[in-house]
C-alpha cells in the first residue's frame, strides 16, 4: 500500500506510474495509452526499423532516411531510397 500524495507534490518524476491522491472523484475519463516502441517501414526497399519512444509526454523521432540502402547507393542499378521514406507499422508497435 501507498501512502497518499498531495497534487501539489506531483513532479514529473510521477509520469507513467500509479499514485494515490486523497480527496473525492468529480469527474473521469477512460484511460490512454501510448507506445513504447514503434515500427517503421521503408515505403522503397520495405526494411524494418523500430524507434523507442521517449517516456511521458515526448515521442518518438522519425528518422528522415533509410540506412538500408544507404550504402548500396553507389551500386549500379541500385538507387538509394527518397527522404522520409518510413510509414509506422500499427500491427508491430
Amino acid at each position: 500500500t501507498q501512502h497518499p500524495t498531495s497534487v501539489r507534490n506531483l513532479s514529473s518524476q510521477d509520469i507513467s506510474k500509479l499514485v494515490v491522491i486523497p480527496g473525492i472523484v468529480i469527474a473521469a475519463s477512460r484511460a490512454k495509452s501510448k507506445g513504447v516502441q514503434i515500427t517503421l517501414q521503408c515505403k522503397s526497399c520495405k526494411s524494418l526499423k523500430t524507434v523507442a519512444c521517449k517516456p511521458g509526454f515526448g515521442g518518438a523521432m522519425m528518422p528522415r532516411t533509410c540506412d538500408a540502402r544507404a550504402s548500396v547507393a553507389g551500386n549500379i542499378g541500385e538507387e538509394a531510397c527518397p527522404l522520409d521514406p518510413f510509414t509506422v507499422l500499427p500491427e508491430r508497435s
